[in-house]
Order: C-alpha cells, then structure tokens, then sequence
C-alpha cells in the first residue's frame, strides 16, 4: 500500500489526505500513516522555499498554495532519489 501510495505521488507532488484517501479507498488517517512512513523513509521530502504566483488569490504562503483546491492549503513536495529507486525496483 505504500508504494501504490508513492505511485499516486508520483502523479503530482501535491498532497491532499483527503483527495488521496478517496483515490485509494482508505481512511484519511490511514493515508497521513502512511504518508509519514514515507517521510521517514527518506523516499519524499517538502519541497523548501516553495515560491507560488499568487494569481489565484487563495491566500498561498509559504508553507503551501491552494491553487486548484477548494480552498484546503496543499504543500509541495518531491520524490527523492531514493524513491525513484523503490518505483523502479516496483
């Protein structure tokens, strides 16, 4: 379950628990547990000094952009060299 929820990263390095707990059929408390487990599998990282345009005029920060949401702030964040390696491994 944690590499399909990488591949569903891997879609858009945005996160939303909700979204993603939708797509994957599971709780959204189970997709934060998982999500952490990925953190500390060195396997995503937050993107840092996210910089967002601002044009949409849902108060983006920088610590995220609701850009595209309903409103929910979405923080960026990548893939690390180690979890392109366990998607190819996949």
């Amino acid at each position: 379950m944690i590499i399909r929820l990488l591949k569903e990263f891997s879609k858009s390095n945005s996160y939303s628990k909700y979204n993603t707990s939708k797509k994957l059929g599971v709780s959204p408390e189970i997709v934060d547990a998982m999500f952490n487990k990925l953190i500390s599998l060195n396997y995503i990282e937050k993107v840092k000094n996210y910089n967002c345009s601002g044009n949409c005029g849902l108060n983006c920060s920088k610590n995220g952009c609701s850009c595209g949401t309903s409103g929910e702030l979405v923080s960026m964040w990548k893939i690390t060299s180690k979890g392109k390696s366990a998607l190819k491994r996949m």
